[in-house]
C-alpha cells in the first residue's frame, strides 16, 4: 500500500512535462517565423542595399543629394574620371598636333617659272688686208718695185691696210714665215721717212695691239738692207711673207 503514492507520484512528475510542453509549442513556432521573416527580410534588404551600391557606383549623381552652389564650385574643381579622360585627351591632341607641325618643317619649298623662247646667237671675227685699191681678203700682194736694187743703209716701207669686219675685238700680232738677211720691221700708220724705232720681226710673233670690231688700221711695213750686210747680198733679193694672226679678246 505504501507504494502505490510512489508509483503515483512518479506517474504525476512524468505527466507534467507533456503538460509543460504543449503550452509553448506555439510559441516556439511563432518565435521561428519570426526569426525566418526577419531573415528574408535582411535577405531583401541586402539584395537592395547591393543593387543599390552597385547603381551608386555606376551613376553617383543619382543618389548624392542636391548640390548647393558651394559643392557645386566645388564639383567644378573636383577632377573626375570623364574630366582626367578628357584632360588626357587634349594633351594628346596637342602631342599629335605639335608632331605634325614638327614634321611639316621636313617639306622643301618648291617654285617653277618657264622663259619664252631666247634665241642664242654667236659671235665672229673676221679680218682682212689690202693693199692700195685691190681687193681686201685673207691675202694681199705687195709689189716688189720700190724694194729694187737697193744698197746697204737703204729704207724703203709701203703701207696696206688691216680690218676687222667681225662682231669681235682682236688682238693683232706678226711674225715672218721664215728668217732673212733684210730688216722688216711694222708699225701701225702711215710710214716714215725715216727708220722705224721698233725692232726687226722676225719668226716669233710679236702683238701690235687691239683691232676693234668694225674698224680698220693702217700698217707701215718697212725693209732695209743693213749697212753690214755680207757681200753675198749684193745683186740679190729675196722674198719675204708676213703672218697676221688675230686673237679674240672680251669686249
Amino acid at each position: 500500500m505504501g507504494s502505490t503514492p510512489r508509483l503515483s507520484a512518479l506517474g504525476t512528475s512524468c505527466r507534467r512535462p507533456t503538460v509543460l510542453v504543449l503550452p509553448l509549442a506555439p510559441l516556439v513556432l511563432l518565435v521561428f517565423a519570426a526569426v525566418s521573416a526577419a531573415a528574408t527580410v535582411r535577405a531583401r534588404l541586402d539584395v537592395r542595399l547591393a543593387s543599390a551600391a552597385d547603381a551608386a557606383i555606376a551613376s553617383p549623381e543619382q543618389l548624392a543629394p542636391e548640390p548647393t552652389r558651394l559643392s557645386r564650385g566645388l564639383s567644378t574643381l573636383r577632377p573626375t574620371p570623364r574630366r582626367v579622360l578628357g584632360g588626357a585627351a587634349a594633351v594628346m591632341g596637342g602631342i599629335l598636333v605639335a608632331a605634325s607641325l614638327a614634321g611639316g618643317t621636313y617639306a622643301f619649298l618648291n617654285a617653277q617659272a618657264t622663259t619664252p623662247a631666247v634665241t642664242v646667237s654667236s659671235g665672229n671675227l673676221a679680218v682682212t688686208v689690202q693693199y692700195g685699191s685691190g681687193p681686201a681678203g685673207s691675202t694681199a700682194a705687195i709689189p716688189t718695185t720700190a724694194w729694187s736694187n737697193m744698197l746697204p743703209g737703204d729704207v724703203v716701207g709701203q703701207q696696206f691696210t688691216i680690218a676687222n669686219t667681225g662682231s669681235a675685238n682682236a688682238t693683232m700680232s706678226a711674225r715672218l714665215s721664215a728668217t732673212t738677211a733684210w730688216d722688216i720691221r711694222l708699225a701701225a700708220g702711215t710710214c716714215p721717212t725715216a727708220q722705224l724705232t721698233s725692232a726687226p720681226i722676225t719668226t716669233a710673233a710679236v702683238s701690235y695691239g687691239t683691232l676693234l670690231s668694225n674698224t680698220n688700221s693702217v700698217i707701215c711695213v718697212q725693209a732695209s738692207l743693213p749697212a753690214g750686210a755680207p757681200a753675198s747680198t749684193e745683186a740679190s733679193s729675196v722674198s719675204f711673207t708676213i703672218m697676221i694672226d688675230a686673237k679674240q679678246v672680251a669686249p
